[in-house]
């Protein structure tokens, strides 16, 4: 995990949102960057499983296994106004396949394209491309999470680390109600 160490600063996290051209690529950016999920759990995401009454969503992540994450009140707001009245099915349709979502590359192709057009590069000097990637808007995600004060236990739930030692050493004993009570009032405030 030695890349987990390049992240990017609030300030370029800003730029990356602002740079967005439409709401599919600012909501994209925002789930990884402000909710931590994988490129293949956002290109995943499935609609009936947001649940709006608890700015919430859960899905399918890595290992096949059920993942819960809280989403920031705002951008709920836009994910609704995106899906304009759809009630079930992919968050993010391919374009050109009926009843599929959008792919791993696809997704990786967004977030550099809108990385390269806010003028950010990979903070990481190993970098083959220079181009910013999903998994450094996780890890950016990690280190936001905890430098508002968030503790390596919430950091962890929150991530979904299998292992502790991901994040650290041992597992975490907070709930998930806790977890999320703490991120909206350590986190949120932050964004």
């Amino acid at each position: 995990m030695a890349n987990s160490r390049y992240t990017l600063k609030p300030s370029e996290v800003q730029r990356l949102i602002f740079h967005c051209v439409d709401l599919r690529e600012r909501i994209i950016i925002r789930l990884m960057v402000h909710c931590g999920l994988r490129r293949e759990e956002t290109a995943g995401l499935l609609i009936e499983r947001i649940d709006w009454n608890r700015n919430r969503m859960s899905f399918i992540g890595k290992g096949r296994l059920n993942g819960i994450v809280p989403v920031p009140p705002d951008l709920m707001q836009d994910i609704k106004f995106y899906i304009a009245g759809r009630k079930s099915g992919y968050l993010f349709p391919a374009k050109k396949r009926q009843n599929a979502p959008l792919v791993n590359l696809q997704i990786n192709r967004i977030v550099a394209t809108v990385g390269q057009r806010a003028g950010i590069k990979s903070p990481n000097p190993d970098s083959k491309t220079g181009a910013i990637n999903p998994h450094l808007l996780r890890h950016t995600f990690c280190r936001m999470c905890k430098d508002a004060g968030l503790s390596i236990e919430e950091v962890q739930g929150l991530a979904r680390h299998k292992s502790f030692k991901t994040t650290y050493d041992t597992y975490g004993t907070l709930d998930f109600e806790e977890i999320q009570r703490r991120y909206e009032a350590k986190f949120l405030n932050r964004i």
